[in-house]
């Protein structure tokens, strides 16, 4: 896949996105905007250095943390 490719699937949540994603250069696999909001953003994700496996844990640790109270 190019970079200019209409569509890439997302390696998080498997859905297709459009030219509005990011590549993660270590997994060589695209992320959408959504998924890397809930991993806490791009200030806080750096996609040069980080594989699609790390991104899937912190977003599972950070619904783990939440639970399922929404106040918490």
């Amino acid at each position: 896949m190019g970079f200019f490719d209409l569509k890439a699937t997302c390696g998080v949540c498997n859905q297709q996105v459009g030219l509005n994603r990011f590549k993660l250069r270590k997994s060589n696999a695209w992320i959408c905007p959504s998924c890397l909001k809930e991993a806490g953003g791009a200030t806080r994700i750096n996609v040069n250095k980080v594989t699609i496996e790390e991104v899937k844990a912190i977003i599972q640790e950070k619904e783990d943390k939440l639970g399922d109270d929404p106040m918490s």
